[in-house]
């Protein structure tokens, strides 16, 4: 009787763990899709940047809106969780808009291969955390909306 008592709980413990990796696969696929969306999305819809230093600015401008980090503070050598998440918005948003490792990294103090490693780090933690994925579509949005206003204020000026 012990027996079947202890297997039943073996069983009930096999269960909640098989849900729990079944409901983190999800999440992890669920993200990956957006990721893909996202870069479909940039590849078919967005037109080529012509002036990269004011992409950087428009970036910049909307980490600081968003998040509340400076440029001063991303320039900065502080490993606070904030600034650091920024840090890999940062370098996330300047690769889908094609501006160099190098560029990037010269902008906020940093070599090529920090850039580089921010970059994984980002994808890293745009699969698995839901909180940094949420402010990131946040950050992409408003860097999408002052492009397109841009635009529409130049077309305006001709």
């Amino acid at each position: 009787m012990k027996e079947i008592e202890l297997l039943t709980r073996q069983v009930e413990n096999l269960s909640r763990q098989i849900s729990n990796i079944r409901r983190e696969f999800q999440f992890k696929f669920e993200t990956q899709e957006r990721h893909i969306q996202l870069l479909k999305s940039k590849i078919l819809n967005e037109k080529p940047v012509k002036n990269k230093g004011e992409i950087i600015y428009y970036i910049i401008e909307a980490i600081e809106e968003i998040t509340g980090v400076t440029e001063l503070e991303l320039s900065s050598k502080s490993r606070k969780q904030q600034i650091c998440n920024a840090r890999k918005y940062y370098y996330y948003a300047t690769m889908l808009y094609n501006i160099s490792r190098k560029d990037a990294g010269i902008k906020v103090a940093r070599d090529h291969s920090t850039v580089c490693d921010g970059i994984k780090q980002c994808i890293n933690f745009l699969e698995t955390e839901k909180e940094f994925a949420y402010i990131w579509e946040k950050v992409h949005e408003s860097i999408q909306n002052k492009i397109k206003s841009n635009e529409s204020i130049k077309r305006n000026n001709r």
